[in-house]
């Protein structure tokens, strides 16, 4: 008798699960790629089905386990376009492109909720809708709690707050610019960062997670790069430097960080790809490709993110699943320099008019000042970065320096890029070292500009405020005052 009402009761509980089931999954089906119709995180992996989010929890088994179907706010709930996941989030689109978070994703199905929220303050602004002018996005999070800390160029660890550190990324219709919101910011298009090649590589497909960002371009040509708002030194509350920090006793974060490019598959590929977290503080990521392997199966090329030595460290999984991607021209060797666009650089000059009238020498005497010297910012850009600085002590005489750009926190939206209203841009001023090192070789000129202006440092903080017509330089090493205007 007991045993029959246990029976009954367990019947009963499952028919009251407002929730129905879709059919078993086969391994065909299996969810192996993160991308805006199925997606992952590390403990669930979901599906979109007529305007619906399935989801099935991941036990690194084919399980035979129905999917069964999330509750959806008004709004959202059978009209679901797109989506992505990482961490305890899920991001999904109406068919409006409003955006809608879940929270709790690495908890119990029970425990999920879900807002419209979105932008500052606090992830608790007026919402936002994602415009539809990219190729294509992704959400990457960062978290306390499943990477515990960022590992920065330098081999420093600095704990992920609790807030997390989450982005949408786009990849804009060019293929070049990438484009990220952070809930916590302005809900507008003007974040971004410098993408390969400084901003020239054309990628076709754009996959992130756990802050890290993976592209490929039409040539198989991959490369990817450790960042988000935090560690690339935009929030003034974590402190960060260009300067080596690896052995300082107490560091900061070490900016900036590059992009790797990664080598490339052996065979047949398309412009599908993904890549998920692994492991703690940010070091491990897993890439994948899908591809055909030299058998004929179908399936995926697969590799960490730190293996960048050579094509056999990708290996290949067969999953007999029929490619959704489209076949890439993948040629051997390195080809990005085929798939290369314009940059949005723009020039700036500062005396160059006076430039034929500047004398070589200086009296010992004689302190440097600006109607001394002239300067080009010969491809500024509030994106690409490093721009460089020409900085001219006569006509024979020159200084090649770098001007470094990085985001800040802003409180009100913006336009992307340059306008007539002036952009503020936190900076450094950068004498490469093989400067310094033979700094005493230098011509008197060279030698004043270096030690008056820069103090002999590597590394001189400014701020930046831009415009498209001009770009204001202030800021001091504990020498002159920086105080330079450049005109377009």
């Amino acid at each position: 008798m007991r045993k029959n009402s246990f029976v009954l009761t367990v019947f009963l509980l499952f028919t009251l699960i407002p929730c129905t089931a879709l059919s078993a999954e086969t391994f065909e089906d299996r969810v192996c790629f993160r991308g805006n119709k199925a997606s992952f995180n590390t403990r669930y992996d979901i599906k979109l089905k007529d305007g619906d989010i399935w989801i099935k929890e991941r036990t690194g088994v084919n399980t035979p386990e129905p999917r069964v179907k999330l509750e959806l706010p008004e709004g959202l709930a059978g009209e679901v376009t797109e989506f992505a996941m990482d961490d305890e989030h899920i991001i999904a689109l109406n068919g409006e492109r409003q955006i809608y978070t879940m929270w709790n994703g690495l908890d119990d199905i029970s425990d999920f909720t879900w807002q419209k929220e979105w932008g500052i303050p606090f992830w608790m602004g007026p919402g936002m809708k994602l415009t539809d002018e990219i190729i294509t996005w992704d959400f990457s999070v960062v978290s306390r709690r499943e990477d515990g800390y960022w590992t920065d160029p330098a081999g420093n660890l600095f704990e992920v707050g609790l807030a997390k550190c989450s982005h949408i990324w786009m990849l804009g219709p060019n293929g070049q610019d990438l484009i990220y919101n952070d809930p916590w910011l302005p809900t507008d298009y003007s974040y971004g960062i410098c993408g390969p090649e400084r901003g020239a590589f054309q990628a076709v497909n754009l996959s992130t997670s756990g802050s890290h960002l993976f592209l490929i371009n039409k040539y198989g040509d991959m490369y990817t790069r450790f960042y988000d708002f935090d560690i690339g030194g935009a929030d003034a509350f974590l402190p960060s430097s260009y300067e080596d920090q690896s052995d300082k006793l107490i560091p900061l974060i070490q900016i900036p960080t590059y992009w790797v490019r990664h080598p490339k598959i052996s065979g047949t590929i398309t412009d599908r790809i993904s890549i998920h977290k692994i492991g703690r503080n940010c070091i491990h990521r897993t890439l994948r490709v899908e591809g055909v392997s030299e058998g004929g199966e179908t399936g995926y090329f697969e590799k960490d993110i730190t293996e960048v030595d050579d094509t056999t460290q990708w290996t290949f999984h067969p999953t007999g699943a029929p490619l959704s991607g489209t076949i890439l021209d993948n040629r051997e060797g390195d080809t990005t320099h085929l798939t290369l666009g314009e940059r949005d650089d723009r020039y700036y000059a500062r005396n160059m008019d006076n430039l034929g009238s500047l004398t070589p020498g200086l009296p010992w005497y004689h302190i440097i000042n600006g109607n001394d010297w002239a300067a080009e910012l010969t491809n500024f850009s509030c994106y690409n970065t490093p721009v460089d600085l020409v900085v001219h002590l006569s006509p024979e005489e020159s200084l090649n320096l770098k001007l470094h750009t990085k985001e800040t926190i802003r409180v009100s939206p913006r336009p992307r890029g340059l306008t007539d209203d002036p952009r503020y841009i936190p900076g450094a001023i950068e004498v490469p070292q093989e400067l310094l090192d033979r700094y005493s070789e230098l011509p008197v000129k060279s030698r004043k500009f270096i030690s008056s202006y820069l103090m002999k440092r590597e590394f001189t903080r400014v701020d930046i405020q831009a415009t498209l017509d001009k770009v204001t330089v202030t800021g001091t090493a504990g020498g002159l005052l920086i105080v330079w205007t450049f005109r377009h």
